[in-house]
């Protein structure tokens, strides 16, 4: 969102400037046209959102559409088209905001047809996208080394979309401060609020005020193939816990595979037992759990999702959790709006054993895989 408020304040500025006979330079112009470009690739085709990703404080520059707070189209087609002078999107309601700002010359302009939501790596940023169109599917995970401070404990994060519906979600913020819920006011940023894991119990990363999280995270992508003819597959590798008291090395490989199967591998490597904690927050819909065989079917408008667990260690707590308010295990939490609060359903996943100690997590349309572990896997 705050990359959303950036271009739109940006916008702003060079069309006034135009209109007022000192246009800028045109090397301002490709910026914005990038960062255009950069949240087209975030937006979910079907319905024009993106992950809620950071912090999102409900700001909105240009609310000049009537498009949802959520829609980030408007946003898109304006800034493209005032840096380039073509659509990035076929035409459609998210047009109003060019049409206010610029003028109606956007009617008559084709769509640039060499851009399109395909996977992409930023790694400046540390953003991948895996994509696969025929199947109405895509991810997006962030692997990144911060030098400034970070907004949310959301390593490695998976937000996984399925035919318009978000399947594996970001729980948003909520609200910056809450008066005599700290518990609650920290539960949006922290791990327990995001698709990743937890290692015994507490997170690397600690708030040491409202705006600020120490030490700030150390990740890096090891391998990442965006080409449909090699395979789509994201790996990467975080640091946060490879230090003391812990010592454990985190690693999670994304793999996506025809029919809108995704394998999802979890690692933890080091010495000695320890225990992760796996969230998986889940899209709106009712959903069957099945914990003999650890697997779940979540209903959704767009049809049934299954999501299956296996670990090489004993699964040791396998349990659906959906809006949980106790002072200090506040858990199965959204909020798209700001300030708007939603129960959702949360799948939490508890293992413990001695290193390495890998999770296998299986999403694929219909009923939940059945995963085999081999005898003495690691």
């Amino acid at each position: 969102n705050y990359h959303r408020v950036m271009l739109q304040d940006a916008i702003l500025g060079i069309r006034l400037a135009e209109l007022a006979g000192e246009p800028f330079e045109r090397d301002l112009y490709d910026i914005v046209g990038k960062a255009s470009e950069f949240l087209f690739q975030m937006i979910d085709p079907a319905t024009g959102q993106v992950p809620l990703y950071g912090n999102n404080d409900g700001a909105h520059v240009l609310p000049m559409s009537e498009t949802d707070f959520m829609d980030f189209r408007p946003a898109i087609q304006a800034g493209y088209f005032l840096a380039n002078r073509k659509r990035l999107l076929p035409a459609g309601f998210w047009d109003e905001d060019a049409l206010w700002l610029i003028g109606d010359e956007i009617l008559d302009q084709t769509v640039d047809e060499s851009r399109r939501p395909q996977s992409s790596a930023f790694d400046v940023g540390g953003y991948y996208t895996l994509r696969r169109d025929e199947d109405a599917t895509w991810m997006m995970t962030r692997s990144h080394t911060y030098r400034d401070r970070q907004g949310h404990c959301d390593t490695h994060h998976v937000d996984l979309w399925w035919k318009g519906v978000n399947v594996l979600r970001d729980c948003g913020t909520y609200q910056y401060y809450i008066p005599g819920r700290q518990d609650k006011e920290h539960y949006f940023g922290a791990t327990a609020a995001h698709n990743v894991v937890q290692v015994d119990g507490v997170d690397a990363l600690q708030k040491v005020g409202r705006f600020l999280i120490f030490p700030w995270s150390k990740s890096a992508p090891r391998h990442v193939e965006t080409d449909d003819a090699t395979g789509l597959y994201f790996e990467g590798e975080c640091r946060d816990y490879d230090r003391k008291p812990w010592r454990v090395l985190q690693r999670r490989a994304i793999l996506s595979l025809p029919g809108a199967v995704w394998v999802i591998v979890d690692d933890l490597l080091g010495v000695g037992e320890h225990a992760g904690r796996w969230w998986w927050h889940l899209a709106d819909g009712a959903v069957d759990v099945d914990a003999e065989r650890a697997g779940v079917r979540l209903h959704t408008e767009a049809g049934a999702m299954g999501l299956a667990v296996a670990s090489t260690g004993p699964i040791d707590n396998f349990e659906l959790i959906h809006g949980r308010d106790v002072e200090g295990q506040v858990q199965g939490f959204a909020s798209p709006y700001y300030a708007r609060l939603e129960a959702i359903s949360v799948l939490e996943v508890d293992s413990r054993a001695e290193l390495p100690l890998r999770l296998v997590t299986v999403l694929s349309p219909g009923d939940p895989a059945t995963i085999d572990v081999p005898e003495n896997a690691k």
